[in-house]
């Protein structure tokens, strides 16, 4: 997230609590609880991204991203459930179940993908 929009999160996060301090104080405090959170020894990875199509003039000045390369950073998906689902601080908090839920009128309400009918499907 930009500087300026994470700035004006927290002001509103500030404006809503005024009894706490917003939990970041800035966009490198921000960056720095994600940096330095364990996930389970999950390590992270990384490559680089290019542009592969036509360059053509106007991209000198309108698309200059497409001239360099872009680094991707991600722990594996995998290795991150698994270290979740392994995780005892996380035992009784996850519902895995597929659901259903309804209002009182009857309409289906929707929270999570385990409330969606692609859940309901697989299941």
């Amino acid at each position: 997230m930009a500087a300026a929009p994470l700035n004006v999160l927290m002001q509103v996060w500030g404006a809503q609590h005024p009894e706490s301090l917003p939990p970041f104080s800035s966009k490198e405090h921000l960056h720095e609880v994600i940096d330095s959170t364990e996930i389970g020894g999950v390590p992270w990875q990384s490559f680089t991204a290019t542009y592969g199509g036509e360059v053509v003039d106007c991209d000198l000045e309108c698309a200059p991203w497409k001239l360099k390369g872009h680094n991707i950073w991600f722990r594996d998906p995998l290795q991150v459930l698994h270290s979740q689902l392994g995780n005892p601080d996380f035992n009784g908090e996850m519902d895995l179940a597929a659901k259903h839920i309804y209002d009182s009128k009857g309409k289906q309400q929707y929270g999570d993908v385990l409330s969606g009918e692609w859940a309901h499907r697989q299941s």
